[in-house]
């Protein structure tokens, strides 16, 4: 059940959910392979974007592919927007789902 966030003053309403993901950092692919993989788990979501807990930082801009299955059948792609360290190795980031991959795919016909 998601609870939505009484003092929360966005334009897009985010609900507070604590589930895990798998995330793949897709900025750092091929190049660190290892780095580009972790875990986290959610903060809020909203239907623009996502709040994620994070042992790694990453660089807004970064383009991450995150994996729910409490949340999506298949992976998601979001933009990093923020990261804000919490502790020496904690952090909490703000994601944007990409557009594009918001909008119906076409078929050939």
């Amino acid at each position: 059940m998601m609870r939505t966030l009484s003092k929360d003053h966005r334009e897009k309403k985010r609900g507070f959910i604590s589930v895990p993901v798998r995330y793949t950092d897709l900025s750092r692919m091929p190049d660190e392979k290892e780095d580009a993989t972790g875990e986290g788990t959610t903060a809020d979501l909203s239907n623009k974007g996502l709040g994620l807990f994070s042992c790694k930082e990453l660089d807004p801009g970064d383009v991450v592919e995150i994996e729910c299955n409490y949340l999506w059948a298949s992976p998601r792609q979001f933009t990093v927007k923020w990261c804000n360290r919490l502790k020496y190795d904690f952090f909490r980031l703000g994601l944007a789902e990409r557009e594009e991959d918001k909008e119906p795919k076409s078929h050939p016909g």
